[in-house]
């Protein structure tokens, strides 16, 4: 007759059960290890952007100044780190030549940090006054076109239309 050992058997289920318990364990570290890491890549993905537009935002004040003054170029303060957006923008310039300047513009959001640069040339002014509190008058300057708005016009005589460009009226050529 076959008698079992019961002390033998009682060992396994023992050891089964911590070999599951300890697999089930590494499972839920993995599984909470790749979601935090998913939540900081987002954090910091957000934080880029953020930064990005920041940066992008301070060349903009930077090329506002410059465009009604370009010689404010030549001297660092008028272009100090500022606060926007829930970060700050610092803006450099560079002058290259007399007509030619670099903007470089650093935002910072968080931990992250974008960089922006842009090249500007300084064009002679044609008929547009340029001053900020100025209208502008001769859009044809910017569109190679004349352009009317919320107005007839009113055409007599023999007049002609130059540089071959198309007329729209109504929405009809």
């Amino acid at each position: 007759m076959y008698t079992r050992r019961w002390s033998t058997r009682k060992g396994s289920v023992l050891v089964m059960t911590f070999v599951l318990i300890l697999t089930v364990g590494l499972v839920a570290s993995a599984l909470y290890a790749t979601s935090s890491q998913q939540v900081l890549s987002t954090v910091n993905t957000r934080d880029y952007l953020k930064a990005r537009v920041i940066a992008e935002a301070g060349i903009n004040q930077a090329y506002n100044r410059l465009k009604f003054n370009f010689d404010l170029k030549d001297e660092p303060t008028n272009f100090p780190p500022t606060t926007f957006g829930g970060g700050q923008y610092d803006v450099t310039v560079i002058s290259i030549g007399t007509n030619m300047a670099r903007l470089e513009s650093v935002g910072q959001c968080g931990r992250a940090t974008a960089r922006v640069a842009v090249d500007l040339l300084n064009l002679e002014r044609m008929s547009v006054n340029w001053l900020p509190d100025d209208p502008l008058r001769d859009l044809s300057v910017f569109t190679n076109y004349s352009i009317l708005t919320g107005g007839a016009i009113t055409w007599s005589g023999g007049g002609e239309m130059r540089n071959g460009k198309v007329l729209h009226a109504n929405n009809l050529l």
